[in-house]
């Protein structure tokens, strides 16, 4: 059963939004998601985890939030849209992409290599959606935050913020 503190989460969504500060909204709902969520939840593996976090991120009127939103050619995880018409000072927007990996049985582990690489592929794909002009101008001037979440099963194994290269432009 989920048990989820609206007054927490609204505080933290909002530092989300005006902060940028991400890390304690996301750690949250990861909490949630792993005490309900169970083994054959995660049949559909990425899926689920997806679904899980439109469903709750969605619940904040400060973000339109898409799920498997067509950008550049591709799908987009989960964007946060800001609602820019309804809250012209937010100053943050989010692109998420979230990557599956199988859990593994107990004697394999979860290989720095194999983490790496899905973490890139992840990243490679955040940079080519932030590059969608129609995404760009719906942000409109708010900073644009690309974050990959890693879960193996339902626990979250990496999670991180694609940044740029100091001197670097960012799309």
């Amino acid at each position: 059963i989920l048990t989820l503190d609206l007054s927490r989460y609204e505080a933290l969504m909002r530092e989300m939004a005006f902060n940028g500060k991400w890390l304690p909204l996301i750690e949250y709902l990861v909490q949630q998601m792993e005490t309900s969520m169970g083994i054959r939840d995660l049949i559909t593996g990425e899926k689920a985890l997806q679904a899980f976090l439109n469903v709750y991120l969605g619940l904040s009127a400060l973000y339109l939030v898409y799920s498997e939103k067509e950008l550049k050619k591709g799908y987009a995880d989960l964007v946060l849209e800001p609602f820019l018409a309804q809250y012209p000072q937010l100053k943050y927007s989010y692109l998420i992409e979230i990557k599956y990996i199988k859990p593994l049985g107990k004697k394999k582990e979860l290989t720095p290599a194999k983490l790496k690489a899905v973490k890139e592929e992840a990243e490679s794909q955040l940079d080519r959606y932030s590059r969608d002009e129609k995404f760009q101008k719906a942000v409109g001037s708010t900073a644009l935050k690309k974050l990959v979440l890693v879960f193996c099963g339902n626990r979250l194994v990496y999670k991180g913020e694609v940044v740029f290269p100091p001197g670097d432009k960012i799309p």
